[in-house]
């Protein structure tokens, strides 16, 4: 007598997501051709197909969707046209964030906040919808108003996700470092000529890649240095040691590379933040660092740090930049409350170019946030962005602070503190909300409002740890 045995079931998850993997990356290589032939429409469907794809895979979890976004962010535009530019970043980030409500939405379980400052986000919203709404540039007001609203989206994903699985804040630190180190590679290979490129001063190449400018790329290197030290300190294996130290090697190599003095500056000014935890050790490591890496990339390339650093006060493009500084004043000073609109100061430009007979070099950004927000949003909308950067910067301090008794997590949580201090000091002389940069700056923003994310009678509980690890406080049952 035989027994039948029923063939086992098999999920439809096993057959949809290699077939959505596949789908993926046929669609990628044909819009890569596509863009190659110069055959937009061809191309278009094929981005479309493949972005389809993606979501069907991110919103599956079979990959992880952070750590996906990360290796995208330094790819070059899809369309760039004078100061307008789409980065691969932006509709990327859009899938992530659709991916993440798809999985998420009939779940039904509760949304993860942790220690996100949400009234300030919504009150930073608040004041460019309002300036948006007075602005005699509508257009560039609901694109900019866009993109601050997907980025502040994408601090609630990742801080969720962050929340739920605290193994990929590493995961999303480990890619940030291998792909900067990718990205230091080739950038140094564009400064010694190997590529060609674009940006070149007394016969020495200015690295940029995709970003399309070496301070574009200098600020992506800049922001993403502190978790190239995370992971080489974390390295526990001779072959990860090895390759996160060449990792954190291309990334120093990179950045000096662009010859971006504002961010070699927001590095080296960021890491004060650190003795705040008390690493003053490890700031005189930073310090002693920046200066033999600065005497070996002079004496290699014949003085040229020498050149940048005695031409600083001479350099047209920083009297320029401070004739652009002046512009956003005066943009501010002609709208003080709310400010002229987000968007405002490209659209002005012209206008405001008038106003400073010196400057001849219009560039879409005053090279200052704090004089862009202040000139778009006015005295309230750079309040709130102030006081923003602040609670950011008390999260991250407390989240570095609490978390000694795990070395992994302590070392994360100061690669965020630091990040976040690196992007308020690149403030001064650039725009780092700008796409490719400020997913870096959300992820490290979601590790630092991750930490402690769960009250439990009153009591904050750290990232990753079980409810029964957790004494329940005492009181009427």
């Amino acid at each position: 007598m035989s027994v039948a045995v029923r063939p086992a079931r098999v999920s439809p998850d096993a057959a949809v997501g290699p077939a959505a993997v596949t789908v993926l990356g046929c669609a990628t290589v044909a819009a890569l051709g596509a863009l190659a032939a110069q055959q937009q429409t061809l191309a278009l469907a094929a981005a479309g197909l493949a972005g389809i794809a993606l979501l069907v895979v991110l919103a599956g979890g079979w990959i992880d969707s952070i750590a996906v976004l990360v290796i995208t962010l330094p790819l070059p535009a899809l369309y760039a046209a004078g100061d307008l530019r789409l980065a691969p970043a932006a509709p990327i980030t859009a899938v992530v964030i659709a991916a993440w409500f798809l999985a998420w939405g009939p779940s039904r379980r509760r949304l993860s906040t942790g220690a996100i400052p949400v009234l300030l986000c919504l009150a930073f919203l608040l004041a460019y919808l309002l300036a948006g709404a007075v602005s005699d540039h509508r257009g560039a007001a609901l694109r900019e108003i866009a993109n601050l609203v997907l980025i502040g989206t994408l601090l609630v994903v990742a801080t969720d996700t962050f929340s739920r699985r605290p193994g990929s804040a590493g995961t999303a630190a480990l890619a940030i470092a291998g792909t900067a180190g990718l990205v230091g590679f080739l950038a140094a290979l564009e400064t010694g000529g190997v590529i060609p490129g674009q940006f070149s001063e007394e016969g020495v190449n200015r690295a940029a890649l995709g970003f399309g400018q070496p301070n574009g790329l200098g600020m992506f290197l800049a922001l993403a240095l502190p978790f190239a030290v995370h992971a080489r300190r974390i390295s526990g294996n001779t072959a990860m040691r090895a390759a996160t130290t060449l990792a954190l090697v291309m990334t120093v190599i990179g950045l000096a590379g662009t010859f971006s003095r504002g961010s070699w500056l927001s590095v080296l000014i960021g890491t004060f933040v650190l003795l705040l935890i008390g690493e003053w050790r490890f700031v005189l490591r930073v310090l002693g660092g920046a200066l033999v890496a600065a005497l070996v990339v002079d004496i290699v390339t014949g003085g040229a740090i020498r050149v940048t650093i005695a031409g600083t006060l001479l350099d047209w493009s920083v009297a320029q930049r401070a004739a652009l500084m002046l512009a956003g004043i005066q943009l501010f000073l002609e709208h003080p409350i709310i400010g002229a609109g987000p968007g405002a100061f490209a659209a002005e430009l012209d206008r405001l170019g008038a106003l400073v007979p010196t400057l001849w070099d219009m560039k879409a950004t005053p090279h200052n946030a704090y004089i862009q927000v202040a000139a778009e949003s006015g005295l309230v909308g750079l309040s709130i962005y102030v006081l923003l950067l602040v609670a950011l910067i008390r999260r991250a301090l407390a989240a570095a602070r609490g978390a000694s008794a795990d070395p992994v997590q302590a070392s994360l949580r100061r690669a965020a503190l630091w990040t976040l201090a690196i992007f308020c000091a690149e403030g001064m002389v650039e725009w780092p909300l700008s796409h490719g940069h400020a997913q870096i700056i959300i992820i490290a923003a979601a590790i630092a409002c991750a930490a402690t994310v769960t009250q439990r009678n009153g009591r904050s509980v750290p990232v990753g740890t079980t409810p029964a690890a957790v004494a329940p406080a005492r009181g009427p049952s």
